[in-house]
């Protein structure tokens, strides 16, 4: 289990910037080979490495990242038997998995966590960008239909009157 520094949470309607801190440099101990590696963490990271410095570690296991702000809804359905849960929703993490076999995970990348333990992974900019115009679409959606729930409202309460 990794342990998580954590950071400010971004207020509503401020870019989430990853943080300034020099990057750490750290030795883990390659327990396929014996031999001592050392890594320099992405910026920005905030995993505290304490354990995989202690034992011995697989090197695909090692992992930087950052968590962004997160953001909850209150929830119904069969997984909420009690009633509306508060449900994670668009959380993301910046990431970077140096040793893994997925070469496109050893550089920077983003897992965006559409509701809670449901993941879009290892997102590059472009599939981020698409993902986003996606989501930019369903919320204009999401705003018409705003209007039209606020004008039937208005309209339903003038003709109970």
């Amino acid at each position: 289990m990794r342990t998580t520094v954590q950071t400010p949470v971004t207020a509503v309607g401020e870019t989430p910037m990853v943080p300034a801190t020099e990057p750490k440099t750290w030795t883990f101990t390659n327990c396929l080979t014996g031999l001592p590696v050392t890594i320099t963490c992405m910026p920005g990271c905030t995993v505290d490495h304490s354990h995989e410095i202690a034992e011995p570690q697989h090197p695909e296991d090692i992992s930087c990242y950052t968590d962004g702000p997160e953001t909850y809804l209150p929830v119904i359905g069969a997984a909420c038997a009690g009633g509306p849960a508060n449900v994670r929703t668009l959380g993301f993490r910046m990431a970077v998995d140096p040793f893994s076999s997925t070469v496109a995970l050893r550089l920077p990348h983003l897992n965006l966590e559409v509701m809670e333990e449901h993941w879009l992974e290892g997102l590059d900019p472009d599939a981020l960008a698409t993902v986003i115009g996606q989501l930019d679409r369903q919320v204009s959606r999401l705003r018409v239909a705003h209007a039209q729930l606020t004008a039937a409202r208005a309209e339903y309460v003038r003709e109970a009157m």
